[in-house]
Formats: structure tokens, C-alpha cells, sequence
């Protein structure tokens, strides 16, 4: 004797709740049903029983999943490094030097500032955003040391 089906067992799961109605025409009627459902698998009462005595099985169902691509070499080395620039830093350093020794009075407070937050950002090696690389151009023109 093999265990019911999965979808003898899914057909009985939907019938046998109706065996305790109050009605017992419906009882009766679902008891048919059930005989008539076992008969068409080849099956009877008898194999119902010994499936509910062995009690639920723990199936074990395995996934084999493809491995993990590894990750792409980052172009520019390592991440901590992406705003940082070791070289190319020195035009605009020199630009800031030039800019803060040529001003004279004539820079605003928030450009002596401006002036004064890039030149410690570029002292830490870190490189200048586009914005910023373009304000100071801006202000070296005006002050006639570009």
C-alpha cells in the first residue's frame, strides 16, 4: 500500500470537513462523495484510514540555486578612494593659492569662505565637484589670476 496522491489527498482535505455537518442528508451524501473519489484512484476507506494513522510527513524539498557572480573589479581602485585625487589636484590648489594671495579685499565673505573650504578639501586629497571646479574658474577670472 503506497500513501494517497497529493491530489487525492488535496480532493478528500476539501471533503471530508462536510462529515460534520448536522445535516445527515448532507452526511450521507458526502460519504458517497468520498467512496466515489477513493474508487476512481483505485483506492477505499480502508487506505484513507492508514494515510491519517501515518500522520504527516515532513517533506524536504531541495533548491539548488546558481552561485553568486562575483562582484566587478572597481575601475579606480579601491571605493574609499573614489573622490579622492592624488594627482590632478594641483591646478586647482594652485588656483586657490592664487586666488586667496590675489584678492585684496575684493572677494565677498562667502567666496573668502568658499575659497577657504576647497583648499582643505583638496590639502585632504579629495578632488572637487564639477560645481565647485567651476565656481573657483569663475572666481579666478574675476580676480584676473586664471
Amino acid at each position: 500500500m503506497s500513501a494517497l496522491s497529493a491530489t487525492l489527498s488535496a480532493r478528500l482535505a476539501k471533503l471530508l470537513p462536510r462529515l460534520a455537518s448536522d445535516q445527515h442528508g448532507e452526511v450521507a451524501a458526502t460519504a458517497a462523495a468520498v467512496t466515489r473519489t477513493l474508487k476512481a484512484e483505485g483506492r477505499d476507506w480502508h487506505d484513507l484510514a492508514a494515510h491519517v494513522a501515518e500522520g504527516p510527513r515532513e517533506v524536504i524539498r531541495y533548491i539548488e540555486r546558481a552561485p553568486r557572480p562575483e562582484p566587478a573589479a572597481y575601475p579606480f581602485g579601491s571605493w574609499r578612494d573614489v573622490g579622492r585625487q592624488p594627482r590632478g589636484n594641483s591646478a586647482h590648489r594652485y588656483l586657490v593659492v592664487r586666488c586667496q594671495n590675489a584678492s585684496a579685499g575684493r572677494l565677498s565673505e562667502w567666496e573668502a569662505s568658499f575659497l577657504l573650504s576647497i583648499g582643505q578639501r583638496l590639502e585632504r586629497g579629495l578632488g572637487l565637484t564639477p560645481k565647485q571646479a567651476s565656481t573657483l574658474t569663475t572666481i579666478a577670472e574675476r580676480l584676473g589670476v586664471a
